[in-house]
């Protein structure tokens, strides 16, 4: 079991619905604890019932759900305000610093039903405290140079795309990704008198005008920062498609940031075969490829083997390492949550979720099957069988015995009424 934090504004409230929806349709979070950081002025949207109450919803698809409520609502746009979130976030989460969390931003989308789990079980296992996609740090022209007497004067490659002045070795772990729930308590991050790096995220006007993580790498990297292939980093991408089998994405056109005048960073392209996240997409074409159950499953290659005369010893490959990373995932996770539930809070802990109500198992028959299926509305098989309280397979076998009525379709077994034609 891992936490999940997911930092609501203003500016991307509209992304919920999308993220839920695909939450929904995966079920990857039902071992998981999600953590909403919200502005206390916009909690009434997480629960009106006109809205569809998104709490309840979220409540459905996780182990449980806390929502921390910021008072005073982050300002200044981009990346003054998901500074602030991040800054709450990690002190909400450093109330039980034993517990790592996972920062997952409405436009970071989860793939495939075991995202979470896969990656909290690689978490444990790399030894990082920072864990993520980690990459050259993006780097810009600097608004002034120094002219020919010295003084400032406006650059005229303003914000344009440069190579970072500390050199190709400079690298920062996206924001998206693995985080130690004691960062708030480490010297580093939150030194004394307000002194440390997570405090220049909340100093009002005064506060640092960089991304936190391009901000804190160097911290991280000193204490320990992991790469992972599960989380693919996409920065401000659209058309998603399948071509040839794997995930392709457009960069967008125009910046996302409030710096319009600034050179658009492409960051679109093939996408990782082994990922599980993909963070940066800006239209709903990710989310209709996921619903759509369009996602290639991800089979790891295989090479021939083929020994020479005399040769040396043969090195497991890159992907064979992969290979093996993947294979281990469920005897790792076993081990993480057995390990997570020995340990003890050494403060204040979340409060416990309410227990659900236990489901009470329905006749498996086609009528009582039909009343779980709304009029022209698909549901998987395996949450049908689970609201029923029945086994899939005898479900399945009722529906397919039925396709007068009902049709099955697809590799995640999609149910849906039969149309009739009048």
């Amino acid at each position: 079991m891992s936490r999940i934090v997911t930092p609501v504004s203003r500016h991307d409230i509209h992304r919920l619905p999308d993220w839920i929806e695909v939450v929904e349709f995966l079920r990857a979070g039902l071992q998981h604890d999600l953590h909403v950081v919200i502005p206390q002025n916009l909690e009434s949207e997480l629960i009106d019932p006109e809205k569809g109450d998104y709490k309840a919803r979220l409540e459905e698809q996780f182990h449980s759900v806390t929502v921390h409520l910021i008072e005073i609502e982050p300002t200044g746009g981009w990346p003054k305000a998901p500074n602030a979130f991040f800054w709450h976030a990690a002190n909400f989460m450093a109330r039980n610093p034993t517990i790592p969390f996972m920062i997952c931003e409405l436009d970071c989308f989860p793939l495939r039903i075991n995202s979470f789990d896969a990656l909290a079980s690689q978490y444990q296992s790399n030894g990082n405290p920072f864990f993520g996609n980690i990459n050259a740090t993006p780097w810009r022209e600097d608004e002034y140079i120094e002219g020919a007497k010295g003084d400032l004067v406006p650059n005229p490659r303003a914000g344009k795309i440069a190579f970072s002045p500390m050199g190709k070795d400079d690298k920062m772990m996206s924001g998206c990704a693995m985080y130690p729930g004691d960062i708030m308590l480490r010297p580093t991050f939150n030194g004394k008198n307000s002194s440390g790096l997570m405090s220049d995220f909340v100093k009002g006007n005064e506060s640092i005008d960089q991304p936190w993580d391009m901000h804190l790498r160097g911290a991280m990297k000193a204490e320990g920062m992991g790469h992972t292939d599960l989380i693919a980093n996409h920065w401000n991408t659209v058309n998603y498609r399948i071509q040839d089998g794997h995930i392709v994405c457009d960069s967008g056109e125009e910046h996302e940031a409030q710096r319009p005048d600034w050179e658009v960073r492409k960051c679109g392209g093939t996408v990782h075969p082994a990922a599980m996240f993909i963070h940066g997409c800006q239209d709903n074409s990710l989310k209709n490829l996921i619903l759509n159950d369009e996602i290639p499953e991800f089979i790891v290659p295989r090479r021939a083997n083929v020994p020479q005369k005399d040769a040396p010893p043969a090195q497991p490959s890159k992907v064979e390492l992969l290979e093996k990373k993947v294979d281990g995932l469920t005897s790792l996770m076993e081990a993480f949550l057995k390990a997570q539930t020995a340990q003890k809070p050494q403060t204040i802990s979340e409060p416990a979720p309410t227990p659900k109500p236990p489901v009470i198992a329905q006749k498996c028959e086609i009528d009582t099957i039909l009343g779980f299926i709304p009029d022209e509305k698909n549901i998987r098989l395996d949450i049908l069988a689970a609201k029923m309280g029945l086994d899939g397979s005898k479900v399945e076998e009722v529906v397919k015995a039925n396709p007068d009525k009902l049709i099955l379709s697809g590799k995640m077994k999609w149910i849906k009424r039969t149309t009739v034609s009048v």
